[in-house]
């Protein structure tokens, strides 16, 4: 008996304008090749950007996608029109057809010559060199873009070594073709199908696999998503077709898949900016509910940010590192993965002027931001809000004084900013991080062997041309009124006011305090 599917594997040579019909898609019938492709044309131009640099695609025929499986049990399967449940995967390369084949081969062939450990480290070095991601084809006309895992921009944006990019959301994906191991470092997109999920489905989908890297909860798909944050009301009706999520509801869904949602009004540009890049800074992916021009309401994930190296802006003496933010790359379903916002300040509100096409067809979108909303550990209590508070009046004002105090006998201490930036870190990737040669070896002796941490630690970090780096840790289980200091940590004493002050303010905090010897 002849089965009733096959596979077929076909290679083809990259064309930036032939991409919509290299896949052969079923024209839609009631809306234009323009609009239901759109998606499709960004991820032709994001991965064609010298960058990334795809010369070749890998299609599989047949590939199941959980995510479209579940959609289609759901909501599809119960349609008069026959849906179809199986999808296609399209892999980009950075190396033309031949050499994608080729490479396949001798990877395949270094696993049965050389054992699993070889062939491993190979898979990963192709990966790292010539992989740049996949996306899926759902058989869906008028919404064709499923989960789409693409290689992120560089850090440096087109040489530019004053402007830096940091994909600190993206997380590492495997994907198995042919017998080959590939992984690419992003975070999952898709295009909503206004069938099981809106654009709010879409970015909670997306921020929930971000903090996947953190805590081992389940993978949920955008139908189930969609469920959960409809179960408890049903503020725009029926759930499916999907009219979108109330903040509300998009709250539900992440409180049901074990995660916790924190919630923030921002109403002033300098709050909202500083409380993006510390959940940025932190890996944490939040989301970005706006407001256009017109009224319209939409939500997108944020997955990186842009960083402009100048003065810092200031109040006081006392430097926000936060204000160094100028661009954020969002998760945006209407249009791609990876869109570029520049952040601009219209009347102390922040705004977001969005590229939507990366060509010359390009259009402008402006966005105001009316809340952030960040899925976090539900043991995490202290708020990004609540950590930026206490590091600009508390800590950094204390080390302000003490500069002000010093000044008189120390020469250095009379000139410079004290720059402040706030985080949350894991505590086992926060100890790794004092292993960076740039802090004495005998700090991250002395923390590990003295300090107990709480899973996520706050992380206050103080600079100054007149001080090393010193980091204050906040224990995240407490809460706004009982907020309560690990340790401060002097990362080295070269200068011997560090000391001083690191001992101060462990005495202030009633602290420990972890510094090289002889402070």
């Amino acid at each position: 008996m002849t089965p009733p599917y096959t596979q077929e594997i076909k290679l083809f040579d990259f064309k930036k304008e032939d991409f919509v019909d290299q896949l052969e898609l079923e024209p839609p019938a009631f809306t234009t090749r323009r609009k239901a492709y759109s998606q499709l044309r960004y991820i032709a131009e994001y991965v064609s950007h010298p960058a990334i640099g795809c010369r070749s695609l890998l299609v599989e025929d047949h590939y199941v996608d959980r995510d479209h499986m579940e959609d289609h049990s759901v909501f599809y399967s119960r349609s008069l029109f026959p849906y179809g449940n199986v999808c296609r995967r399209v892999h980009f390369f950075r190396l033309p057809p031949d050499g994608v084949a080729a490479s396949l081969d001798r990877l395949r062939e270094v696993n049965r010559k050389e054992g699993e450990d070889a062939y491993r480290a190979a898979c990963l070095s192709f990966s790292h060199d010539s992989y740049a991601g996949f996306a899926v084809i759902k058989p869906l006309t008028g919404s064709p873009l499923g989960r789409t895992v693409l290689r992120t921009y560089p850090k440096e944006k087109d040489g530019d070594a004053t402007y830096a990019r940091h994909f600190t959301c993206a997380s590492t994906y495997y994907a198995h073709v042919a017998g080959v191991e590939l992984t690419v470092r992003g975070l999952p997109f898709q295009q909503q199908d206004q069938g099981v999920a809106a654009c709010a489905t879409t970015a909670v989908w997306s921020a929930l696999h971000r903090i996947r890297t953190f805590e081992n909860i389940a993978t949920f798909t955008p139908a189930q998503i969609t469920t959960l944050a409809t179960k408890a009301s049903l503020e725009f009706g029926r759930s499916m077709p999907s009219e979108g999520l109330s903040i509300d509801q998009m709250c539900q869904a992440i409180q049901a898949v074990g995660a916790s949602p924190v919630l923030r009004r921002v109403d002033d540009f300098r709050t909202a900016r500083g409380l993006l890049y510390s959940s940025l800074r932190s890996g944490v992916a939040p989301i970005l509910i706006m407001v256009s021009k017109a009224g319209s309401r939409h939500a997108v994930a944020a997955v990186g940010m842009g960083i402009r190296q100048r003065p810092l802006e200031k109040e006081g003496n006392i430097g926000d590192r936060a204000s160094l933010l100028e661009v954020a790359y969002l998760h945006d379903d209407r249009n791609g993965p990876y869109i570029r916002a520049e952040i601009k300040d219209f009347e102390t509100r922040l705004w977001l002027r969005l590229q939507t096409f990366p060509d010359a067809e390009a259009k402008e979108e402006w966005w105001m931001l009316t809340h952030l909303l960040f899925p976090m550990h539900a043991k995490v209590r202290i708020s990004f809000g609540e950590l930026r508070e206490i590091s600009l009046d508390s800590v950094a004002a204390q080390v302000e004084t003490y500069r002000r105090l010093a000044a008189e006998k120390v020469a250095e201490a009379r000139e410079g900013v004290v720059d402040v930036e706030m985080w949350i870190e894991m505590a086992h990737s926060y100890q790794r991080s004092l292993l960076d040669p740039m802090v004495d070896p005998e700090v991250a002796n002395r923390l590990i062997h003295t300090t107990v941490l709480s899973r996520y630690v706050g992380v206050i970090r103080i600079t100054a041309p007149f001080i090393d780096p010193i980091q204050v840790l906040i224990d995240t289980t407490g809460t706004e009124r009982n907020i309560y200091a690990i340790a401060v940590v002097a990362e080295s004493a070269k200068r011997v006011i560090t000391r001083d002050l690191a001992a101060e303010l462990a005495k202030r905090l009633k602290c420990f305090l972890v510094a090289p010897a002889g402070s």
